[in-house]
Formats: structure tokens, sequence, C-alpha cells
């Protein structure tokens, strides 16, 4: 059985010019919801006007507050939709040896992060997230995942992902062992924390769940327009792979409009590999993603 240990929070060293991504939480629509004690209504005393009312003036909102990140999301954005068939011809690039790294914009302060000793070890890994022990197809969501003896359980599914027991985990996905993620497969770390709250523990599914949300966030246009001539082709494919298997025409045209994923970058490798530690940062976890040929 798995140990709980909540209580004990580990600082970590991202690798230079890494930065974090929070991947998007998986649906609480499965916990009970929790409705306010309702209170009756107070009359309001009628206010008598002198002179007739002025019309409201439009108020733009406020964003002074938010960070930028949040401000680019509320900007309308147009799917990257690839053309059927032969895709653009785009000049060829040389792809850089991995890792390469995210370098944060010119000017931005740096996150102060305590170092931590390079002995540090991480915490026992959940068996049915090491590598080969699940198949799972991250095109689909998380239930169709498989072991041994079949079908996860909802005992398994939400079991602790480590032991002891953690409040957060960070990916790192490799999307090759040899080449650097193409334009379209952002170069960042997946943050894992449990919907519940930020206290529980972080538990199988939600490792899973949060993989896929982040592999199906739509690509950038100018990530399709930097992206080579291969890349295009592989991602083009994936797509109109995806879009056909959809199943009814309805269906196909409601996953064509809503167009490329960053899955579709990854061609055949869309199966969990299993997560692998990364040497000397205790909180950092490698994600291969392979072919269903390596899948198990």
């Amino acid at each position: 059985m798995l140990k709980k240990n909540l209580n004990k929070h580990v600082s970590f060293q991202l690798p230079e010019g890494y930065e974090l991504e929070e991947s998007p939480l998986p649906s609480t629509s499965h916990l009970p919801t929790i409705f306010p004690a309702t209170t009756a209504a107070q009359p309001i005393a009628p206010v008598e006007r002198t002179s007739p009312p002025r019309a409201a003036k439009p108020i733009a909102a406020e964003t002074s507050h938010l960070p930028v990140a949040a401000i680019q999301r509320q900007q309308p954005r147009t799917p990257v939709v690839p053309p059927m068939g032969q895709t653009p011809s785009v000049p060829s690039t040389a792809l850089p040896p991995l890792p390469p790294l995210v370098r944060k914009p010119e000017g931005q302060a740096e996150a102060v992060i305590p170092p931590i000793p390079a002995s540090t070890p991480h915490p026992a890994l959940n068996p049915l997230l090491r590598p080969h022990a699940l198949t799972y197809n991250l095109l689909f969501e998380s239930n169709i995942a498989t072991a041994d003896r079949g079908s996860l359980t909802a005992y398994q599914r939400e079991q602790p992902a480590t032991n002891p027991a953690v409040r957060r985990m960070v990916i790192m996905p490799i999307w090759s062992r040899s080449r650097a993620p193409p334009a379209g497969f952002p170069k960042r770390l997946i943050e894992v924390e449990s919907p519940v709250s930020r206290a529980s523990p972080v538990a199988l599914v939600n490792v899973l769940d949060a993989v896929h949300e982040w592999l199906h966030q739509p690509v950038e246009q100018d990530a399709w327009s930097r992206s080579s001539q291969e890349e295009q082709r592989i991602a083009g494919t994936a797509f109109w792979e995806r879009v056909r298997r959809a199943g009814p025409p309805f269906e196909q045209e409601r996953v064509r409009v809503q167009g490329l994923r960053r899955i579709d970058y990854l061609g055949d490798r869309t199966y969990f590999g299993g997560l692998r530690p990364l040497p000397h940062q205790p909180e950092i976890w490698m994600l291969d993603l392979t072919p269903a040929t390596a899948a198990r």
C-alpha cells in the first residue's frame, strides 16, 4: 500500500531555461456540488430621482492585474486547419539535438528558486506509471487505459502517483531521443496537481488526465508556419486521420473546425510510455511518448 505524506514539500530547481506550463485541470463534474444556503430576498426601498438617469458609459475590462498569458488567452484564436493532401512547401530546417530549452524573454525577472542537494532522491513511483506498465493511447481520455489485467479499476485510478504522496508533480514530455520537439510541440513542463484541493495528493488519474489535456491544446498559427516541411507532413497526416476516426460526418466536422492539436505533431507516437526520474531534479519526471509497437 502506498504511504501518504502530504506535509513534505520539496523545492526544486528547473533545468536551465525551462519554464512551467500549468495544464488544464481535469473535469470535476463527478464531485458532489455544495449548494449555498438560500436566504429570503430583502425588499429594496425605492430611490427618488430628481433628474433623469444618465446613460452609463461602457467600462473597459481591467486586465492590468492579470498575467500576460491570461490576457493573451482572452484574444480570439483562429484554429489551424492543415490542407488535405500535400502540405505547403516550406524550407526545411535542421533540428538541434535534445534538449532545446525555452528561454525566457529578455528583461523578464527570473524566479528565485532555492537550490537543492544533487543527491535528493525522487519519491517511489506508482508501478502503473513506470515504463511498459500501461497501454494508453493519449488520443483518447484516460478511461481507456489498461494494465495487465484489463481496464484500470476505480481504486487503481485514485491511488497516489508516488510514495510518499506529493501535492505536485512536474513532467517533461520527451518527443524523441535524438530530435528536438517540432515548432508546434511546446518545449515546456507540465505541472500536475489534484483537482480536489491543493492539499490532496496527486493521484494516478491526475497524471494521465493532465498529460492528455496538455497534448490536446490547440497549435498557434505561427507555430504551424515555423514548422518544417516534414513536421507539417506528419502533423497534417495525423490531423486528417484523427478527423476520419471521429465517426459520423457531424463529428468529423466538429473535430475539423477545432483545428490542429499538439498531439498531431507526434504522428504515431501517441502512447503513454511511462515516467522516468530526471536526474538531480526531485520533482521533475520525464515522459516517454512511444508508438503503439513499443507501448507495452
